[in-house]
């Protein structure tokens, strides 16, 4: 089954609407595929991430493992890029682990390609940096939430931004991720759903 470029094309036409068919199908012949199991790595803590992975198809989660208990940073899904940025622009030991919550299509772009395009196409530059803006607004969000959010606000953000994941992903991955245990996660649902 060959793979179809589509959805990651208008993701890269959005952030860079200027960007030319000449330049995509360049960068398009750099792109390898990876066909991952639910419950397979993208990445591991300890390793050095050589490549952005954009999630053509199913959905994953950023965790950290401390002291043997997961707590989770992020979810991913369909359209989605992911990486452990740290490593992947240190090339250094990453501390992250990014894994598939079922059986996903991937579509990657390693180290030594980006930063071919980034010297080749002046459009692959903007996309860099307009990604770089995106992720920092991203994790200054999670920050601020955390900070000053209520547990039930942030489940509340949470089933507004990502509702078809409530049915999709256990219940303790999202209480990790809202930065409550599972108990207080069924308390917070009893007392909205009253």
């Amino acid at each position: 089954m060959s793979t179809d470029f589509s959805l990651i094309k208008n993701f890269y036409k959005q952030m860079v609407p200027e960007l030319r068919d000449e330049s995509w199908l360049e960068l398009q012949n750099m792109f390898t595929i990876r066909h991952l199991r639910k419950g397979d790595f993208v990445s591991k803590s300890g390793e050095i991430v050589k490549q952005v992975t954009f999630f053509n198809n199913g959905y994953g989660r950023f965790y950290y493992n401390i002291d043997g208990k997961e707590s989770v940073g992020a979810f991913f899904q369909k359209g989605d890029y992911i990486c452990d940025y740290e490593s992947f622009l240190t090339q250094k030991p990453g501390l992250v682990n990014i894994d598939v919550l079922a059986d996903s299509e991937l579509i990657e772009l390693s180290f030594d390609n980006m930063q071919y395009s980034y010297k080749h196409f002046p459009e692959f530059q903007k996309f860099g940096r307009v990604m770089a803006e995106f992720l920092y607004l991203m994790l200054s969000s999670r920050n601020a939430s955390l900070l000053l959010k209520t547990p039930e606000q942030r489940y509340l953000d949470f089933v507004s931004n990502s509702p078809h994941l409530l049915q999709l992903v256990p219940q303790y991955m999202i209480a990790s991720y809202l930065g409550v245990t599972p108990e207080a996660l069924s308390r917070i649902r009893k007392r909205l759903s009253s």
